[in-house]
């Protein structure tokens, strides 16, 4: 039985590429940096937490599959763009890194996400031209997909059981391709990589939202480059009690998954001031692995000061993430400590995702005194530039049972930047 629910989930009408081969056969014919791009961005949406590896059919059926030949051809495709657009190349390098190379084994299985695990079937012969220039085949060379990236990178992917060169080769090189005398050139734009996540965990705790309701104010975003980043967000919002605020925020990536933000904003209606907010921290946003960051979410006026006793201490953990077709479930544990008093919040939240897009939010929280409170929303969050996000977000604080949709809730509309 084991053997047809495998056979039945990788097979694929005949004749007919699947979609994730169609993803590799436009980035392959791509012939500027925008159009791999739009590729490379579908293959990261294509990604399956329970396979560690892209999708074969792009999340649009269960269980989550994937062909060892065609994961060949999209890291041939990969690595022959990098090639030829030198500046998507880190990009590629970055989005083949988070990617399980381990689950491959010898290049020779095909995979179907279970429950339990992996379930692995043999797959069909083929040459394994991509695998090898990858440096994830058994006997291939180091490869020099990954030259561009940091070491603590570099570190993660070998991990992942990719093989990049070694760096002292890789610096050798570049050494002994430097013209004797260069002119210095501008150093090229930042640019953003694609990487899979849902919307954003950090948030006002119950407690330390403004009485009365107000929205969440922009967060980090899940920009992680490696390289220095800067994003923006513009928003607006109606909270529903009568009022309405306009922001903009800003955001720095000095590393990977470090960050620090700011943002400006205007409250009217029933009252009425400009107000800021700020956090700093580490966000990784990969499935299984800790935060911590410190927050004022405000609305902060400047006759608060910097606003410390507003700011809220996050630790958190975000765990694995089980997909059923295009529907993913997130969980984000976290224990949050207003500085205002120390009294600690632990919380659980759950997200459930279609599409890497629209989702549905649901958390709860116990208080010191034991006291439980729940927060939700729904909406549409699109994290990539220009990427437009609407929701309903109501964080509380709401005593269970009662939801205070319009006292705490807030609709909130917003549009996202990268630079």
């Amino acid at each position: 039985m084991v053997w047809v629910a495998l056979v039945a989930a990788l097979a694929a009408p005949a004749g007919q590429p699947s979609p994730l081969s169609r993803v590799a056969t436009r980035l392959a014919a791509a012939r500027d940096a925008a159009a791999a791009r739009s590729a490379l961005a579908e293959l990261n949406l294509a990604f399956s937490a329970a396979l560690g590896l892209p999708d074969e059919r792009l999340h649009r059926t269960a269980p989550p599959s994937l062909r060892a030949a065609t994961l060949d051809e999209v890291l041939l495709a990969i690595t022959d763009a990098a090639e030829r657009l030198p500046e998507i190349r880190e990009e590629a390098a970055r989005l083949v890194a988070g990617w399980d190379g381990c689950a491959l084994r010898d290049g020779q299985w095909d995979l179907v996400g279970r429950s339990t695990g992996i379930a692995r079937a043999p797959s069909v012969q083929f040459e394994p031209l991509g695998l090898v220039a990858a440096g994830v085949s058994p006997g291939s060379v180091p490869s020099p997909l990954f030259d561009g990236l940091s070491a603590a990178e570099r570190d993660a992917a070998v991990a992942r059981c990719w093989r990049p060169r070694p760096l002292e080769e890789v610096e050798k090189k570049a050494e002994q391709s430097e013209p004797a005398v260069s002119a210095p050139t501008p150093p090229p734009p930042p640019r953003y990589s694609a990487v899979r996540v849902g919307p954003p965990e950090h948030v006002p705790v119950p407690g330390a939202a403004p009485a009365g309701g107000s929205i969440a104010p922009p967060v980090a975003g899940p920009w992680s480059t490696g390289k220095l980043h800067i994003g923006t967000m513009a928003y607006v919002a109606w909270i529903l009690d009568g009022r309405y605020e306009v922001g903009l925020a800003g955001y720095w990536n000095p590393l990977s998954f470090l960050f620090a933000r700011a943002g400006l904003g205007y409250r009217a209606g029933r009252d009425h001031a400009p107000y800021y907010s700020w956090g700093f921290g580490y966000d990784d946003w990969h499935p299984n692995t800790f935060s911590i960051q410190l927050n004022d979410f405000g609305p902060t006026t400047p006759s608060d000061g910097l606003g410390f006793r507003q700011a809220v201490l996050d630790v958190g953990y975000k765990g694995f993430v089980p997909c059923f077709g295009a529907f993913c479930l997130s969980s984000y544990v976290s224990v949050d400590v207003p500085l205002k008093d120390g009294t600690a919040f632990v919380g659980v939240r759950e997200t459930i995702t279609w599409e890497e897009l629209w989702f549905v939010r649901l958390g709860v929280s116990l208080t010191r005194e034991g006291n439980v409170q729940w927060v939700y929303g729904l909406g549409r969050y699109d994290w990539r530039p220009l990427g437009i996000s609407v929701s309903y977000d109501n964080w509380g604080p709401n005593q269970v049972p009662h939801p205070n949709v319009t006292r705490h809730g807030a609709l909130t509309a917003s549009i996202n930047g990268s630079f």
